[in-house]
């Protein structure tokens, strides 16, 4: 063949549509003696549609335009270039049911892209826009994906539509950071992205998730990445980390058990712990899997530390006595940390809910030997008892309400006790 007939050849266009036959055609050329691929753009503008057993290989871009339609019923659709990045765009979705990435500078896709069977990779990464989450690559019916890798992966967002327990290929330029939902999570379709920025300041997210808005008890929220996940299915996610997650910086290198997830809520407008049921790995690469939550109601999820409540101003209420006994220890009702809470309100009630005792300004903490104000199991109620008589042995039940000293908020602590001689 001579080199003006393969020049002619290789601006054909790949699809043809004659009295509603369609057909596809796979354009190999060849330049004397070395065979190569020749990238030729296509512009769809009929209705292709591939078929099982078919396999179909682009060069060049594909535009899928608004008068296009592309749809499958099986066979292979192939992006394949060896030295540029290779685009998919127009204004309709195409749909494919198997599609490999054999593209060494990235596939980037400006349109959504149905996938019915199978993604597979090859080489090069697929980049979706990340500033309109619609336009992702969607598996639909169960589809899987395979051969994900740090060089192989969707930059951007991906959904996922199906029964089974699902684990995203979704990374930032050369790192793949998987996430990995439950089964059943995405009966009505679940979407996720990663995003290797700062949650609080990002490039490439349409919001700025302060880290000052969370609760004491959350600590050092990444400020090297995060995940948006949506769906509406309940489901636990399990996240990946690698040594530029910095998890050693996140924990002040304490141990893995204070590592949890943590989610910018929507209702509540601040981070809020998604809990930690297990971890894998080490400070350098591992995972975490978090408690059930609706991905729905949160914009973002990444690491923190988990900062334990200060036990040390905690309540405790020792709940049995002996006066009478002999035994000093057990003289009176002793509550721990009580004396922190001085506006405080003590009742007691026997077993048929009438109150045997009251006080205001308990004060009978632990190690106070002389209480002003303790109860010894003696009566001060309203009851037939005279004031100061022994109570019967038997349980008895309590009500403490105590201001906390965070602007007069009011907490009350209830239970039983058992008075014994």
């Amino acid at each position: 063949m001579s080199k003006s007939n393969l020049l002619s050849l290789h601006r054909m266009v790949y699809f043809i549509k004659i009295l509603n036959i369609t057909f596809t055609l796979l354009l190999v050329a060849k330049y004397s003696a070395i065979s190569q691929e020749v990238p030729c753009d296509i512009s769809n503008r009929g209705n292709l549609k591939t078929h099982p057993n078919s396999q179909i290989t682009f060069f060049g871009n594909l535009e899928n335009t608004n008068t296009g339609n592309i749809t499958e019923e099986g066979g292979r659709v192939s992006f394949t270039n060896p030295n540029t990045s290779l685009r998919v765009f127009g204004e309709n979705v195409p749909v494919f049911s198997e599609l490999f990435v054999n593209v060494k500078d990235n596939l980037i896709v400006d349109v959504a892209v149905n996938v019915t069977t199978g993604l597979f990779f090859e080489e090069g990464i697929i980049i979706t826009p990340r500033n309109t989450p619609n336009t992702s690559i969607n598996l639909l019916s169960d589809a899987l994906n395979a051969n994900e890798a740090d060089l192989r992966h969707v930059d951007g967002y991906l959904s996922y539509t199906g029964n089974e327990a699902y684990t995203f290929p979704v990374g930032d330029d050369n790192r793949l950071r998987s996430l990995s939902i439950v089964e059943n999570a995405s009966v009505n379709t679940s979407k996720a992205a990663y995003f290797f920025d700062n949650a609080s300041s990002p490039l490439e997210f349409p919001l700025n998730l302060p880290f000052e808005e969370k609760p004491e008890t959350i600590s050092n929220i990444s400020r090297a990445e995060f995940w948006d996940l949506d769906g509406e299915q309940p489901t636990s996610v399990t996240l990946t980390w690698d040594i530029l997650s910095n998890i050693s910086q996140i924990l002040d290198s304490e141990n893995l058990e204070e590592l949890i997830v943590v989610g910018w809520s929507k209702s509540e407008q601040q981070w809020i712990s998604l809990g930690n049921v297990g971890t894998t790995g080490n400070f350098n690469q591992g995972s975490i899997t978090s408690q059930v939550f609706i991905p729905n109601d949160f914009e973002a999820i990444t690491f923190a530390r988990n900062i334990p409540e200060d036990t040390s101003t905690e309540l405790f209420v020792f709940n049995g006595i002996s006066p009478g006994d002999n035994n000093a220890a057990n003289d009176f009702l002793v509550i721990k940390n009580i004396s922190l809470f001085p506006n405080n309100n003590l009742k007691i009630f026997n077993r048929w809910g009438v109150k045997v005792y009251e006080a205001n300004g308990y004060d009978a903490d632990q190690g106070v030997a002389e209480p002003n104000n303790a109860f010894r199991g003696q009566s001060n109620g309203r009851i037939t008892l005279k004031k100061n008589d022994l109570l019967p042995v038997g349980t008895y039940y309590y009500v403490l309400e105590y201001e906390t000293g965070v602007q007069g908020r009011k907490k009350t602590l209830a239970g039983y006790l058992y008075i014994n001689r």
